[in-house]
């Protein structure tokens, strides 16, 4: 019973201070517009057993709509797949009137309920085409793998200003969320790095060596390829070495032997001495081996006269060597 009070305090708290806004927008002449489509949700998750997860509630104004001064929107569940442990109010700016309850409905009978209302503190309310985060609500699995309940939306209160507050009609779009519990992904244990001792090298871990695939080969076309003819090289001509003009040795020019000239005594005049008969020159008329009228001589006759002329020779020789000193 007591969550139910403290849900109503809530609720016509709320409503009192709509009611109160609306006079004063009344007073100051406002309109009130009746099309929408506003649309009020609740995002979806999962878990794991035992798991936690977040889920946020929202809202997504009509900028046809007047401006939203106040709303109260249930979120129900089942509290046999997972309950709601938390809840924070986010709009405590645009609506600082508000709360998040999140025990509201909380006696583990399907449904539980967590409530969240808001209203503006002035005559100006929000509007546009905005989306308003308005709760975030923690939850805590209690069911098992495969387990699913749905998150479903009520909007229970969606008034504008006026005096008394009126709802924007029609009511909002609700969009219902999911919540799965599901098996939880293994996480892998990091292989620890060693580490090396002082002194010692690291042992390489060995690498499997590939196998190479191999590539078929290729099947190549041979083109002739024509033989040049050789070109005779044309060899240079040899060019004769100068012949070695020989240089004449010196003639030697032989120096004859002085002579000795006798030198005569003075005063004597040697007498010459005639040894033989001195030839008859020969015949006039042919000289050499020819007789005077050109005949050769005789073998006598030339022997005779070389005979003679040695014989003159000889006597001459000594008589220079007989001459007194």
């Amino acid at each position: 019973m007591a969550k139910w009070s403290r849900g109503r305090a809530v609720g016509f708290g709320v409503a009192a201070l709509l009611v109160a806004v609306g006079a004063a927008f009344l007073a100051s002449g406002g309109l009130v517009s009746s099309d929408n489509t506003a649309t009020v949700g609740v995002e979806s998750g999962v878990m794991v057993e035992n798991g936690s997860d977040v889920t946020r509630v929202w809202a997504d104004l009509d900028p046809a709509d007047p401006a939203l001064c106040g709303f109260v929107v249930d979120i129900e569940y089942d509290p046999d797949v997972k309950i709601a442990n938390d809840c924070t109010y986010l709009q405590t700016v645009d609506f600082p009137l508000g709360d998040c309850v999140v025990d509201y409905d909380d006696d583990r009978v399907d449904p539980d309920i967590v409530r969240v209302a808001g209203g503006v503190g002035t005559a100006a309310g929000v509007s546009g085409d905005v989306i308003l985060p308005l709760a975030d609500i923690s939850w805590t699995a209690v069911g098992s793998v495969g387990e699913q309940t749905d998150l479903h939306v009520v909007v229970q209160e969606y008034h504008d200003c006026s005096i008394p507050p009126a709802p924007i009609t029609p009511t909002p779009v609700t969009v219902d969320g999911t919540n799965t519990i599901v098996t939880p992904t293994p996480t892998p244990t990091p292989t620890p790095t060693p580490t090396p001792i002082p002194g010692e090298e690291a042992t390489p871990t060995p690498t499997a060596t590939p196998t190479a695939t191999p590539t078929p080969a290729a099947t190549a076309t041979v083109t002739p390829t024509p033989t040049p003819e050789a070109t005779a090289t044309p060899t240079p001509g040899v060019t004769a070495t100068p012949g070695v003009t020989p240089t004449p040795a010196p003639g030697v020019t032989p120096t004859p032997a002085p002579g000795v000239t006798p030198t005569p005594a003075p005063g004597v005049t040697p007498t010459p001495e005639v040894i033989g008969t001195p030839l008859a020159p020969p015949p006039t008329g042919g000289g050499g081996l020819l007789g005077g009228n050109g005949a050769p001589w005789t073998a006598a006759a030339a022997i005779g006269g070389l005979m003679a002329l040695a014989l003159t020779g000889i006597g001459l020789l000594r008589a220079a060597r007989g001459r007194p000193r």
